[in-house]
């Protein structure tokens, strides 16, 4: 019995203390009533869920949902009170912002550029973005317009079109950095607007909207040509698109009128026939000339204003295959030698037959030559030339009588017959690079047969490859006793033997120790294009790094050496 008593009394003195807890609870919540036992029914104790409340906790309970309710009530309408007050001083704290915003840009240092600034800005954005589009910086603010309307260089690449009206939006007034210009209000307004800038005119008739189409395309040229005639004397560049459609409308579209007395640059076909009239009687400032003609026609142009060209390119068909290059006629020759300041000469699609006047070109002025799908039968006589570039070219020489360029220093060969190099004799070349883009390894002929010291005997050669053998490239670069610096672009087949190659064979029970190769080299790069690699990268570092001590022990030091990996665009210095 004592024991029961004991237990009961512990039970109760447990709820007791629930009771308390609970009633303390409740009154922080703000809620009226006594610490009386009768409240421990809110506590969901299990007494309050297990039996029936009596009539007393019931009153209490309802008293207590009362009060509850009205505080509720009382604090909702508080919470109103402070939602309006802070939505006064978030529109207080908005219109001061706005205020701020205002009158820092009222006070800001870009109020207090200049117009010319900006419209120096404008002009350098937009020459070296050709997709920028000045129409966009007017939309910005009025000073921008100001300044974009000022810059009188960013109006003044213009190209004529055919195009239907209403056809061109306002989205579409530039064509790769060229002001569209297929009405004559549109012509006026941006001559207007070029006003004094010297002007670049493309002709690009039957190309956009509805050209093919549209009838009055013919009658439209006209009226852009002679509008263009009261612009005439800041014509600085006319370039014509040498696609069939704009031929065809060139052929037919007079020039009469038209006065080029600046014009500096022509790019041409034989085709515009009056355009090119126009241009040999009235431009006595020419000095890059580039023309083009089909199968065909020849070059035929005016020696009238030859002598202050500098810059000549002269093209043949593009279609031309490999035996059916265009000749070189008289008149072709007789514009070349004709130009007696003529420092840059670039040919394409052409081929220089021995039968050819004296069977030799001779040009005292040229310093640059560029030979694209070009064959040269007859001799050159280059003595002033420093740089030549071959793409798929042949120079018909031997190796018993080469051609000789005293002054070239700089030489690219990109996918040519490979044993042009021993065809060529330049004693103070400096710089040479070979391209190969095929899928094939190196040729074997430049490999096996290298080049001859005394023709060539380059300091700097880079070498651009798919696919590169280590021991034919150690029998080439073997060949060029003063070498001091290489590039390599391309997939080293033997990295191995590749690296291996730079610090000499190492000795055997057969053969002794070779000294290293390339004693003159001291700088050397290493390039690895993507899809290209044929071991990891970590590899292949870790075989250069032990090249250059294995290098400096043999003291030929390497001074400079990078490795660009295959999914990487800088250089990393492996030294």
């Amino acid at each position: 019995m004592n024991r029961q008593n004991r237990a009961i009394g512990s039970k109760k003195d447990r709820e007791g203390d629930t009771s308390n807890g609970k009633n303390e609870n409740w009154t922080k919540l703000g809620l009226k009533g006594s610490k009386s036992g009768t409240e421990k029914t809110f506590g969901r104790s299990l007494d309050a869920v297990m039996r029936s409340p009596t009539a007393a906790e019931i009153k209490q309970a309802t008293k207590n949902i009362k009060d509850g309710v009205e505080i509720l009530g009382q604090i909702d309408r508080e919470i109103e009170e402070l939602r309006g007050t802070l939505d006064v001083l978030e529109k207080r704290r908005e219109s001061i912002q706005e205020d701020l915003r205002l009158n820092r840009s009222i006070a800001s240092k870009l109020r207090e550029i200049p117009n010319e600034i900006f419209s120096v800005i404008f002009q350098f954005y937009i020459e070296n973005d050709p997709a920028a589009n000045p129409w966009v910086l007017m939309w910005v603010c009025r000073q921008w317009r100001t300044a974009a309307i000022q810059a009188r260089r960013i109006w003044s690449k213009i190209v004529l079109m055919h195009a239907k009206p209403g056809s061109v939006g306002l989205h579409e007034r530039r064509y790769c950095g060229y002001e569209i210009c297929h009405t004559v209000p549109l012509l006026q307004k941006a001559l207007d607007r070029a006003a004094g800038a010297p002007l670049h005119i493309s002709f690009n008739f039957g190309h956009h909207k509805g050209a093919g189409v549209w009838g009055e395309a013919d009658t439209i040229s006209r009226q852009l040509v002679k509008t263009l005639q009261t612009s005439g004397a800041h014509l600085r560049i006319v370039e014509l698109e040498t696609k069939s459609s704009s031929i065809v409308w060139m052929k037919t579209t007079e020039f009469d009128g038209l006065e080029l007395p600046a014009l500096e640059r022509a790019w041409v076909t034989m085709a515009s026939h009056h355009l090119n009239a126009r241009i040999q009687k009235t431009a006595r400032r020419l000095r890059w000339l580039h023309l083009e003609r089909s199968e065909d026609e020849e070059f035929d142009w005016s020696l009238l204003h030859m002598g202050h060209i500098d810059h000549l390119w002269l093209v043949g068909p593009s279609y031309s295959l490999e035996g059916s290059r265009s000749l070189f006629g008289s008149k072709t020759m007789n514009l070349i030698h004709n130009a007696p300041l003529l420092t840059r000469l670039e040919l394409s699609c052409l081929k220089m037959p021995s039968l050819l006047g004296n069977g030799s070109l001779s040009i005292l002025s040229l310093q640059d030559l560029e030979l694209r799908r070009v064959e040269i039968e007859c001799s050159l006589d280059l003595p002033n030339l420093r740089i030549l570039a071959m793409n798929n070219a042949k120079i018909s020489k031997s190796e018993a009588s080469p051609l000789f360029l005293p002054s070239l220093e700089s030489l690219t060969v990109t996918n040519c017959e490979t044993d042009d190099l021993r065809h060529i004799r330049a004693p103070v070349l400096h710089n040479l690079l070979l391209r190969f883009s095929s899928d094939t390894f190196l040729p074997e002929t430049i490999t096996d047969e290298g080049i001859i010291p005394e023709h060539l005997s380059p300091r700097v050669v880079r070498l651009e490859a798919q696919s590169v053998r280590a021991k034919s490239l150690s029998r080439f670069l073997g060949s060029m006793p003063l070498l001091e610096e290489f590039e390599l672009e391309g997939s080293v087949v033997s990295p191995k033997d590749f690296f291996g190659c730079f610090v000499g064979r190492p000795k055997t029970k057969t053969s002794a120790r070779k000294s290293p190769i390339y004693t003159s080299l001291t700088k050397f790069k290493l390039k690895c294009p993507r899809g290209t690699v044929v071991s990891s990268e970590q590899a292949n570092i870790k075989r250069f790094e032990q090249m250059i001590k294995a290098r400096k022990r043999g003291r030929y030091p390497i001074k400079e050496a990078y490795y660009q990996g295959s999914d990487s665009d800088s250089w990393v210095s492996v030294l």
